[in-house]
């Protein structure tokens, strides 16, 4: 499970590697979003929050083929 703190947003979806970036619904859950993801597997993502790309702040990065920087998960 992923969590973003951003209460005041009115929609977020979580777009990931793991199923080529396809855009899926978190569920607001006291105050943060969550979204349930693979674990034990790496892959990159980020968050489309009210129609905007949000990448949080991550330990790692890395840049899509597009040239933006898309949080890596490592499964750590």
């Amino acid at each position: 499970m992923l969590y973003l703190k951003m209460p005041e947003a009115k929609s977020v979806l979580f777009a990931c590697s793991l199923d080529r970036f396809t855009p899926r619904k978190a569920a607001l859950r006291d105050s943060f979003w969550e979204v349930d993801v693979p674990a034990g597997r790496s892959f990159s993502y980020f968050y489309i929050v009210d129609r905007e790309i949000y990448t949080p702040p991550c330990s790692q990065k890395e840049r899509d083929d597009f040239g933006s920087l898309n949080c890596l998960y490592t499964g750590q």
